[in-house]
């Protein structure tokens, strides 16, 4: 695999042009994570595709579809695949993403990262990242349109923390594209407008992250215990939907980066919405960075949890328990 251009991502790791064939890595090639592209539920093998090529190698992703290790298809459309023995693969899992038709360029992206973020530390060890132009192929979007869309959202995450060491980006050597990513590589580089900057905004407390459809009634409990017990905090309460793509309003984004506690009230609504993961997952890369007492997850309504939010230690106030919600408030504001 030839590397044509790369970019070093200040405070993160380096974002790398590469011509090469995905199913054909070689030890100096391997990765920790390949992210491929499919159809929702075709994992048809065909002689052009990263698919095919890994099929070929003896990697089915047919197969890996019947036993994932995480489907997160109903936020980012992708899943991510059980543990591989890299020696025959390349690497060591791999992350399938099926967008539905018509899907746009920060859309996909924002897809991406957004199944990537809580997989990516230092106990799964997926660092070094590889994946094709994403939807340019049978899915059809622009490589001119994919390529600044993956170097904004990437040197966006990893530079405020997302412990990616390489980010491979990979053209095929008989593929048309290569002009083409080439210059709008060094278009975004050169000439492209910067990552917009975070705006100054006034530190707040707490960041009460919820769900419209179902996490209201909690929310509500949340904001008036916190209110009683301290009526000086200050608490950030979204009152509007967020958009899906990377593109969502940075006054949030500048608001969960500067407050002190991120409470994340979790029911089955918030787990299938979009901007509730975005807001989670910008709780997790600063907890990557060294901030471990930021995110603390209320459960308030029965949900299948996902074994990575499991892993952390929520409190256990279902079904919107208010003593238990008021008893928690107060271990929160003792803290601030």
């Amino acid at each position: 695999m030839e590397t044509l251009r790369y970019i070093d991502v200040e405070n993160g790791g380096r974002i790398e042009l590469c011509v090469g064939d995905l199913g054909e890595m070689d030890s100096d090639d391997r990765v920790d994570l390949l992210v491929v592209s499919a159809f929702p539920d075709d994992y048809e093998p065909t002689s052009e595709s990263v698919i095919g090529a890994l099929d070929r190698r003896g990697v089915s992703v047919g197969l890996l579809a019947q036993d994932r290790l995480a489907d997160m298809r109903e936020t980012s459309s992708c899943w991510l695949s059980q543990r591989l023995e890299v020696d025959k693969a390349g690497f060591r899992q791999l992350l399938c993403f099926e967008p539905a038709d018509g899907v746009g360029a920060a859309d996909a992206v924002g897809d991406v990262f957004r199944a990537l973020i809580p997989y990516v530390n230092a106990k799964s060890g997926l660092r070094r990242v590889a994946m094709p132009l994403l939807a340019t192929g049978d899915i059809g979007r622009p490589v001119e349109e994919m390529i600044p869309a993956i170097l904004e959202a990437a040197t966006r995450w990893m530079g405020n923390g997302l412990p990616l060491e390489s980010l491979k980006l990979v053209v095929r050597p008989t593929s048309d594209d290569a002009a083409s990513a080439l210059a709008a590589f060094d278009g975004w580089n050169d000439d492209g407008p910067p990552v917009p900057a975070v705006p100054d905004v006034t530190p707040y407390d707490i960041f009460i992250s919820y769900a419209h459809a179902d996490g209201e009634p909690a929310r509500q409990l949340i904001r008036d215990s916190i209110s009683a017990l301290n009526p000086s905090a200050r608490v950030f309460v979204d009152s509007v939907e967020l958009s899906t793509g990377m593109a969502w309003p940075l006054k949030i984004f500048g608001a969960l980066n500067q407050c002190k506690r991120i409470v994340a009230v979790l029911t089955p609504g918030y787990l299938t919405s979009v901007p509730c993961q975005n807001e989670l997952n910008v709780a997790l890369v600063r907890m990557l960075k060294g901030d471990a007492e930021v995110l603390h997850p209320f459960y308030t309504v029965d949900a299948d949890l996902p074994f990575h939010l499991m892993a952390f230690q929520y409190v256990d106030c279902r079904e919107t328990d208010a003593d238990k919600i008021h008893e928690a408030c107060k271990a929160l504001v003792e803290g601030l």
